[in-house]
């Protein structure tokens, strides 16, 4: 599968754009990891150099300071930048997701007033940290009634094990191996207030320039989502190579996950939501709106059935 370099095919080779992609470690990205792995972006006819990071958010600086092409992440992050003026579109998402979770000390969180006057610990500006301010609305919670601590992802894991914090809102897989680290005085709390969407995202400017590109990006995606749902088995070997995750925990974990490479209706009332969560802040760095951050036009090029009528209009 795909059309490897041979002798005599430099020409060929050299021909292939080459295309940088950071991408996380997370379920949610499972179709980038299968998407590379199976050669489907060389099959697309590009050269594909796919670098990891422990965050999404990371991810997205590689791509803000031009050391990669295209990245993929959980909507807002992007958003965050978008609004503070990143000249970036999303052009597609490749799953949605729960993924965002509360997941408790048990020891000392058993029910939901235990929360207050507890130490909750989060990563700023993911989604994960938008779910944090969602849940403690939902339940009456005060932001004033706990101590929020803001840490990078691989500390917060750390922090809660270590006993540090009593709570911690993350994705997986930080609920799930934090948790696995004190199974018996810990546990993660299901999402309900929120789904996620994993999101593509490239700048506007090199999008507009390489459309091509673009559509070949999408077509191997399209190909991925293919793949993981005709060989799901295959394609958790594929994750769990990419995350280190162990068997149990990625089929514990697995249909939390819905992999489908489209632009749908309810990502604008998500973009939204987020947005005016954003703005209710008090952030400075905010300077717009939304209404331009998603870029429908290479998704409806490829397979417009794909695109909710609120992206056609």
């Amino acid at each position: 599968m795909g059309i490897y370099k041979k002798n005599g095919d430099a020409e060929l080779e050299s021909s292939r754009p080459t295309v940088r992609y950071a991408a996380p470690l997370t379920i949610a990205a499972a179709p980038v990891y299968v998407a590379d792995a199976m050669g489907f972006w060389n099959d697309e006819g590009l050269d594909m150099k796919v670098t990891y990071f422990d965050s999404g958010r990371k991810a997205l600086d590689a791509l803000l300071s031009n050391n990669a092409e295209v990245m993929s992440v959980s909507e807002t992050p992007p958003l965050r930048a978008y609004l503070a003026g990143s000249k970036i579109n999303m052009i597609t998402t490749v799953a949605e997701h729960k993924e965002a979770k509360m997941t408790v000390r048990t020891d000392r969180i058993t029910n939901l007033q235990d929360v207050k006057g507890k130490k909750i610990g989060t990563v700023a500006g993911t989604n994960s940290d938008y779910y944090m301010y969602r849940w403690l609305e939902a339940n009456n919670i005060k932001v004033s009634d706990v101590t929020i601590i803001q840490l990078d992802a691989a500390a917060l894991s750390q922090s809660f094990i270590q006993g540090n914090i009593d709570a911690m809102f993350a994705w997986e897989p930080y609920n799930y191996n934090a948790a696995s680290k004190i199974p018996n005085d810990s546990e993660s709390w299901p999402t309900e207030l929120y789904s996620g969407r994993h999101t593509v995202e490239m700048n506007s400017e090199y999008s507009k320039s390489h459309a091509d590109v673009v559509e070949k990006i999408i077509r191997g995606f399209i190909k991925a989502e293919k793949y993981i749902k005709n060989n799901p088995d295959e394609a958790k070997k594929i994750v769990m190579n990419k995350t280190s995750m162990s068997k149990e925990a990625l089929n514990k974990l697995w249909d939390e996950y819905t992999y489908t490479v489209q632009l749908d209706d309810g990502l604008k009332d998500i973009l939204n939501n987020e947005t005016s969560w954003i703005k209710s802040s008090g952030d400075s760095s905010v300077k717009g709106d939304m209404s331009d951050l998603v870029n429908p036009t290479f998704l409806l090029n490829v397979d417009p059935a794909r695109v909710g009528g609120v992206f056609k209009s």
